[in-house]
């Protein structure tokens, strides 16, 4: 039984011993850093397998001989093409398993984001090798979206969201009350969501964007829905006040704020109910008056 050891610090020694013969041994030096060792009968041999990283290979031979010499040699040669990633490494190569085949594993550090190339080299004693090449991806950056601004405060309980997102990704639109949101489209980058059900008052919106790799990004923003009520407080009830305001405006006495504007264009009415016409003047005046002494309900 002959016994084959290999270790990267200074040079690679190989012992052998055969039975009924003598002791041989034989020095190699290897150009990168690696430890292993084998066992091998009369004319038996070890492999090893190397892993690179942006083109790095390494391998290594070792042969024991029917008169007791041992021979090892250990390729740490690299290969660095253009544009492939070498800031990486490859640790050691563990294999388990026995005569025919075996399993490997080896931990690769220091990936950079984006793709990062690597080739796994084995070699038998006769230098037959076998090749396989690969990516490994990093992605730990949180994916491109956007929320284009929404008019805030607004009349009306149906809206449209929209925005920017990564390609390739649908975002998620949640809202804090009880609105719908959905379906959501994607053409390209750009998305958009049909808002129904606005509640008077402030709806927070939530927009998610989560990639394959399991980054999130999300935008909130605050819709204000007011509908014309006549009561440009924004508490309580229209009262005599609020008609004195309106009529006060339409007069040009005084300018609106944009909330006391959507509280207070409440005419046209159509069937009883305001149909705004994006002014504030006697009509609006006088049915908010009307509705102060208990002729309209809107």
């Amino acid at each position: 039984m002959g016994h084959w050891v290999g270790r990267s610090v200074g040079a690679l020694r190989c012992v052998g011993r055969a039975p009924g013969q003598h002791a041989g041994s034989g020095v190699g030096t290897p150009a990168g850093q690696r430890l292993g060792s084998g066992v091998g009968a009369p004319g038996g041999q070890q492999i090893w397998v190397g892993i690179g990283i942006g083109g790095q290979l390494g391998s290594g031979v070792g042969q024991f001989a029917g008169h007791g010499s041992g021979v090892g040699t250990l390729d740490g040669q690299q290969k660095r093409p253009a544009g492939v990633n070498s800031a990486a490494r490859a640790g050691v190569v563990k294999t388990i398993g026995g005569i025919g085949s075996a399993s490997w594993s080896c931990t690769i550090t220091g990936l950079v984001e984006g793709e990062n190339s690597f080739t796994v080299t084995a070699r038998d004693f006769v230098f037959n090798a076998s090749t396989l090449t690969g990516v490994l991806t990093l992605d730990t950056l949180a994916p491109a979206l956007t929320l284009d601004a929404v008019a805030s405060p607004a009349r009306g309980a149906a809206k449209t969201l929209t925005g920017t997102v990564e390609a390739g990704i649908v975002p998620q639109v949640q809202i804090g009350s009880a609105a719908e949101a959905g379906p959501v489209t994607v053409s390209g980058t750009s998305w958009s969501c049909p808002l129904s059900g606005l509640l008077p008052g402030a709806n927070d919106i939530t927009v998610t964007a989560l990639d394959p790799a399991g980054n999130l990004s999300s935008v909130q923003t605050a819709l204000q829905i007011v509908v014309p009520d006549g009561n440009f407080k924004g508490t309580g009830v229209a009262e005599i006040s609020d008609a004195l305001l309106a009529l006060r405006i339409a007069v040009g006495l005084r300018e609106p704020s944009p909330l006391e504007f959507l509280h207070g264009n409440v005419a046209p009415l159509a069937n009883g109910v305001p149909d705004p016409d994006d002014k504030i003047d006697i009509a609006d005046a006088l049915a908010i008056l009307s509705k102060v002494v208990g002729l309209l309900s809107f």
